[in-house]
């Protein structure tokens, strides 16, 4: 039970074993199916873009994002590339570099999101790998920051609004909650104290407006009974080497009741 620093993220996400929160969500929104066999796809423009506000904020002393040529066309954006995936870069083209640059510089001035990020004692992009004690499953997870001093982890997001009504909608529906229970309850694992859960939004165009989304305890507890119950349909995958879909065979559809409203109106008429 341990933690790493420098870890490519491609290295993370495909030799690293375990299980991740992206796994856990899937098995629990879809299926263990959907889980298991199925294949992740994000637009290259738009993972680009996450990325660089991601090293942006977090590291950015590191310098890791390029501000390439105009546009991703021809030999000169090739180049400038594959030599930027040489020192573990991402490129951008010109726009999008500004655009990601200011508005980095948005949440890193956000009092509380700043305050986070600028953390001295600050743990970012840790790749932690545990065995949960109860099932015996491989898991892992890579949180974007980490404060001991406060006991704060957070996560960046790059989002079309960062009113916290419209992220609540959004957080909800693509299971954040789950994903920062299971964090929390991997790093604790290794000894983390983690009091305090926050996604700091940032939005993906002018005027960029930012905000600190703190998770409530009610929220990480139920996320928390998620995880656990999903772990444990997940062991049992394992052990009988069935990873079902929980549709059955066969469904039977029938009129909805909606329609059979609609057609007594219209009988009606």
């Amino acid at each position: 039970m341990t933690y790493e620093l420098d870890v490519p993220n491609e290295v993370y996400h495909q030799i690293l074993p375990g299980y991740s929160s992206t796994f856990i969500k899937t098995a629990y929104e879809k299926s263990l199916y959907h889980a298991r066999f199925g294949v992740s796809s994000i637009n290259p423009a738009i993972a680009d873009f996450g990325t660089a506000i991601h090293s942006m904020t977090l590291e950015p002393e590191k310098d890791h994002v390029r501000r390439g040529p105009e546009t991703r066309r021809g030999k000169a954006w090739t180049e400038a590339n594959e030599a930027a995936k040489a020192d573990g870069a991402v490129l951008l083209p010109e726009k999008e570099f500004d655009v990601a640059e200011r508005a980095a510089q948005k949440l890193l001035d956000h009092p509380s999101a700043g305050k986070i990020l600028k953390a001295e004692d600050k743990i970012c992009e840790a790749s932690i790998t545990v065995k949960h004690p109860r099932t015996g499953l491989e898991l892992k997870i890579r949180p974007d920051i980490y404060v001991p001093s406060t006991g704060v982890m957070a996560d960046v997001k790059t989002t079309v609004s960062s009113d916290p009504r419209l992220f609540s909608r959004q957080a909800w529906s693509l299971g954040y909650p789950i994903s920062a229970a299971f964090y929390k309850m991997v790093a604790e694992m290794i000894g983390w104290n983690v009091s305090y859960f926050c996604f700091l939004t940032i939005e993906k165009t002018e005027p960029f407006a930012a905000h600190c989304h703190h998770l409530s305890s009610e929220a990480l507890e139920r996320g928390h009974r998620i995880v656990e119950h999903t772990l444990d349909l997940i062991a049992e995958a394992e052990q009988s080497g069935d990873w079902p879909t929980g549709w059955g065979t066969h469904t039977t559809l029938n009129v909805p009741e909606w329609m059979q409203l609609k057609d007594q109106e219209n009988d009606d008429v």
